[in-house]
């Protein structure tokens, strides 16, 4: 039996393809943000964790909060410091919350007040 190392035959392959995407510190901001509204939802307020999530919406190009409903996924949109909260599907504005983003998250208010939306409307 040989003690010598055995040396790969083939090099992988480097995948430029598979490089993390460039976002910006505000973005960055919006996305933690998104996931602890999210977070919040499932918690605090008892929407099941199976049709919450967070991400990056494909139409607004924007983080988002998501919430599968029977009316299809409804978004809450993370914007950008000093604007309104917007709730939106598929890319268009149902509408906005009271909260107004601010340097410091106020997590809770905004769940609170997009958990109230969903319930008016028996989505959760």
């Amino acid at each position: 039996m040989s003690t010598q190392p055995v040396k790969p035959e083939t090099v992988a392959p480097e995948w430029p393809a598979a490089k993390p995407a460039d976002i910006d510190a505000a973005t960055a901001s919006a996305i933690i943000e998104a996931r602890a509204i999210s977070e919040e939802l499932t918690r605090e307020h008892g929407v099941p964790a199976v049709i919450v999530g967070h991400g990056i919406d494909p139409v607004t190009n924007g983080p988002v909060v998501r919430v599968d409903t029977a009316e299809g996924l409804i978004a809450l949109a993370i914007p950008a410091v000093g604007e309104p909260y917007v709730i939106q599907r598929g890319g268009q504005r149902l509408l906005g919350l009271q909260a107004v983003r601010r340097p410091r998250a106020q997590v809770a208010t905004v769940a609170r007040q997009f958990v109230g939306v969903l319930q008016a409307r028996n989505l959760v």
